[in-house]
């Protein structure tokens, strides 16, 4: 049995990795979006998961990196013929081979959720690929930190160190280029953005990079070391960190791009009853139907009065500096909305209603729970939101007597109560 074959048996990465793939799998499909999946959004989960589990990893790599100090085993592998190199090389491997596996089993399995949700964009390989990396690196961190230090204090400085390169970006005197270039870099997805290619490619080139300058660092501490291969190792590190450091400096530090029109992929769906047109991004496909009966209701609430409209199309940046419009004109929609045609709904008010978007004391004697009972009856939802606190017990009553009204007499009503919808001036009175 060779080697290799024998530290993969034998490995404390055996064990380990299994438990914190399965950790980083749970971690990452909580920070998905509920009812969407992206091969962007694959990128974000990944990311939110690595991010928590690298300094785990540091640690137990050093842990790892300590075996032969933990089996009083340094004395005899001083009087190896072997350099140290070689004796600690198969026990390195079988830990990366082992967290390899889990980390790509976790992408395996929100790949698999995605194509069951419906999997929206094109895969990025090099940003999955980087996040592998990124794992390979934290615990090459502590296993080449401990043939460093060789002391179990290596175990917090090896965490130390990896929790330090991932909240460098929360310094703000560090200029985003510098903050950038932490393999354990975050990522997050928008709706008209794309995982930048070059950035990952560079930042992967800067991860190996580092574990060169460490490995180079770890055999200058055996004397029985030739020093030209340390040397080697030395030029390898500096080559490969100027070249990747460039690469992600000549992209500003940004991890995403701009989606060009052509590259956006758009859907056009029409509400039940053809009130409203619906444009959006292909990502919100799979709850395009849930979106189109959502506003097709309020189109056709709003059908007999001014706020009446035929067509909505997202906005991937929206801006509600101008807010007011006359109608609904637009959607704003939230990815990691739990409830998102309800929710979109609640949004689109900014652009109706004065007191939504501008500090503007509203008159009447119920202005907010009025506010309230027709934003969460437009939205369709039979109870106030959570969180949604309204003293006045007769503000359920009031919802639930306007989602007792027939189509003609809720849009009556609505056509009677413009100024209102618009101006958050409500009274008691003016409910049913």
């Amino acid at each position: 049995m060779s080697t290799l074959r024998l530290e993969l048996r034998h490995s404390s990465f055996r064990y380990l990795s299994p438990a914190i793939a399965a950790l980083a799998t749970v971690l990452a499909v909580s920070s998905s979006y509920p009812s969407l999946s992206s091969w962007a959004d694959i990128l974000q989960s990944d990311s939110a998961a690595t991010l928590f589990v690298a300094p785990f990893l540091a640690g137990f790599g050093a842990w790892e990196g300590l075996r032969a100090k933990r089996r009083r085993l340094l004395e005899v592998e001083a009087t190896a013929t072997l350099s140290l190199f070689r004796i600690r090389a198969p026990q390195y491997l079988a830990a990366m081979i082992w967290i390899a596996a889990g980390s790509i089993s976790t992408i395996l399995f929100l790949v698999a959720r995605g194509a069951i949700l419906g999997l929206d964009g094109a895969p990025n390989v090099p940003g999955l690929t980087e996040y592998v990396i990124a794992l390979l690196y934290a615990a090459t961190v502590g296993f080449l930190g401990a043939q460093i230090i060789r002391h179990w204090v290596v175990v917090i400085v090896a965490v130390a160190t990896v929790l330090g390169g991932t909240v460098s970006g929360f310094f703000p005197f560090l200029p985003h280029v510098v903050t950038a270039l932490d393999p354990l870099h975050s990522f997050a997805a928008g709706d008209g953005l794309a995982p930048n290619t070059q950035f990952f490619v560079g930042i992967s080139v800067v991860a190996i990079a580092l574990a060169f300058a460490l490995l180079a660092i770890a055999m200058a501490r055996d004397k029985r070391r030739d020093r030209s291969a340390i040397i080697l190792f030395a030029i390898i590190a500096a080559s490969t960190f100027f070249l990747g450091s460039s690469v992600v400096s000549a992209q500003g530090g940004n991890d995403s791009v701009l989606l060009s029109t052509k590259q956006e992929h758009w859907i056009t769906i029409h509400s039940p009853a053809g009130h409203v047109q619906l444009k959006m991004l292909s990502l919100y496909a799979p709850v395009s139907q849930s979106l189109a009966r959502a506003w097709g209701r309020v189109g056709a609430l709003t059908s007999t009065s001014d706020l009446h409209f035929s067509a909505l199309i997202q906005d991937t940046n929206p801006d509600y500096k101008n807010a007011p419009s006359r109608t609904f004109y637009r959607l704003d929609l939230n990815p990691s909305s739990a409830q998102l045609a309800s929710d979109s709904i609640f949004v689109g008010f900014n652009d109706v209603a004065k007191c939504a978007t501008h500090s503007i004391q509203p008159t009447g004697n119920w202005s907010l729970e009025g506010t309230v009972i027709v934003e969460t009856w437009f939205a369709g939802v039979s109870s106030f939101q959570s969180g949604v606190s309204i003293p006045d017990p007769l503000a359920a009553k009031q919802l639930h007597a306007l989602q007792q009204l027939t189509g003609s007499q809720a849009r009556a009503w609505v056509r009677a109560h413009e100024s209102e919808i618009r101006s958050c001036a409500w009274n008691r009175s003016d409910f049913p």
